[in-house]
């Protein structure tokens, strides 16, 4: 299960990319009782397809990402072009980004973004995601 809650948190965090991940051990948060899985996630690729022929209109209209050859439901890498101001300005490839999460009941919580981060860059604190188990 925490492999699909992890896959949620970095559609969210990081559409549309691909990454590697990590699940690492438990970290106890700063209420000092919960604990909550380690995650680690690595951008190593952005790819971009758009999906009607108004975005393909947009898309070569606007040379995003420094290409004008757009094409619907057609896969175009962008990873080299990902940090420009033309493209989507995410940060370089390569990136680790760290989080935690846990599943409370059918909740699922990940890290607050707004928290303290722990001397290894894990959040210390979880609020609910909104995502619910079926």
């Amino acid at each position: 299960m925490t492999m699909f809650i992890l896959i949620l948190h970095v559609l969210q965090l990081l559409r549309p990319s691909d990454i590697t991940l990590a699940v690492g051990s438990d970290a106890t948060m700063a209420d000092g009782s919960t604990t909550a899985t380690k995650i680690t996630l690595t951008s190593v690729g952005v790819y971009v397809t758009p999906k009607s022929d108004a975005k393909v209109t947009a898309y070569k209209n606007a040379s995003f990402c420094g290409a004008t050859d757009w094409t619907k439901d057609v896969e175009k890498d962008v990873t080299s072009k990902v940090t420009e101001d033309t493209c989507l300005e995410q940060d370089a490839i390569g990136t680790v980004y760290k989080d935690v999460s846990k599943l409370k009941g059918t909740d699922l919580w990940w890290g607050d973004g707004l928290s303290d981060k722990d001397s290894e860059g894990y959040y210390t604190v979880l609020e609910d995601s909104g995502f619910d188990k079926q």
